[in-house]
């Protein structure tokens, strides 16, 4: 499946793509992660609640923290590092919710995630 940028081309609106939780149990919680980091709508999934909360970029030298702007409230590399995104299949393991008969149970269930950055390019 091939999702466009934009709903509609229009420069802002997020696409709406039809929920797959009915068809594959897994989909719950990639659903809410894309939900959760990029906005992504999915009708008729069943719990679109957020995990995440604010975050921090820690890098302070602008020579390698790749977005040139050192200490900050973004953990995003703007530069496009190639980082390896462990910290994001940690924190599902971890926050995965319980008793809602999808998926596993995480380590704290009830838990929120901060995205950090500490490592620079």
């Amino acid at each position: 499946m091939v999702l466009p940028r934009w709903k509609g081309d229009v420069k802002g609106q997020l696409p709406e793509v039809p929920s797959l939780t009915s068809l594959y149990g897994s989909a719950d919680w990639h659903e809410r992660e894309v939900y959760d980091l990029v906005g992504v709508q999915f009708p008729g999934h069943p719990d679109l609640s957020r995990m995440l909360v604010a975050g921090y970029d820690f890098v302070s030298s602008t020579s390698i923290s790749g977005d040139g702007d050192g200490l900050d409230t973004n953990p995003n590399d703007e530069a496009g590092s190639g980082g390896t995104f462990h910290g994001t299949h940690v924190a599902g393991t971890i926050a995965a919710e319980a008793f809602n008969s999808r998926g596993v149970i995480g380590v704290a269930p009830m838990a929120r995630i901060m995205p950090v950055r500490g490592l620079g390019v």
